[in-house]
């Protein structure tokens, strides 16, 4: 009679919930021996959202999706969670800027490039150095000509300038009059005559 009214404990809830985890890796583990890739990646979907700390069902889904254009943004997002939880592993920070980079997701690519370069000058001359370059180049671009904010276009620029000192300066200077200029208020007359001898 008291069987309807009957709520599971938090503890019962976890152990159900890794239960669950459990079964359907070993569901996908039995889809794998049949070489159905698909209904495995099925499988080890629902046993990550029932245990998103499963190290086993987190690898092999990052093995079935690795060679996979389409799982990128899938993958960057268990990449993500784990360098949470390993915030020093340059390894797969690397990784994780690499797949950005690949998915054309710039920012997010540099940021990680960034914070490794940074860290080590074993990365003087190096692949991603040179792909560093390449962003920062896009990007100063991209935010000075399609976004118009030459803040983050000057930022941009400096960090190019920074990594790279062959950077022609004349265009930081160039970024910096046009920042001035968006500034100036029409009747700003002595503001106008600063702007016209700084383009001097």
């Amino acid at each position: 009679e008291n069987a309807g009214k009957l709520v599971p404990t938090d503890t019962q809830k976890e152990e159900l919930r890794l239960l669950v985890s459990d079964l359907y890796l070993a569901w996908a583990e039995e889809r794998e021996d049949k070489l159905d890739w698909i209904g495995a990646e099925e499988k080890l979907t629902i046993a990550l959202a029932a245990n998103e700390n499963n190290e086993v069902v987190i690898t092999k889904l990052l093995m079935l999706w690795e060679d996979d254009p389409d799982k990128r943004e899938q993958s960057v997002i268990i990449y993500e969670t784990m360098l949470e939880r390993h915030p020093t592993d340059d390894s797969l920070r690397r990784k994780i800027g690499d797949l950005y980079y690949d998915m054309n997701g710039s920012e997010d690519a540099l940021e990680h490039y960034l914070t490794l370069y940074q860290k080590s000058d074993s990365y003087i001359g190096s692949l991603m150095e040179g792909r560093m370059i390449k962003l920062l180049d896009r990007l100063h671009n991209e935010y000075a000509r399609v976004h118009k904010d030459y803040d983050q276009a000057i930022l941009y620029f400096k960090l190019l300038s920074e990594i790279n000192p062959d950077t022609n300066p004349t265009e930081l200077l160039f970024y910096e009059y046009l920042k001035r200029s968006n500034q100036l208020a029409a009747d700003d007359h002595a503001g106008q005559l600063e702007l016209s001898q700084f383009a001097e």
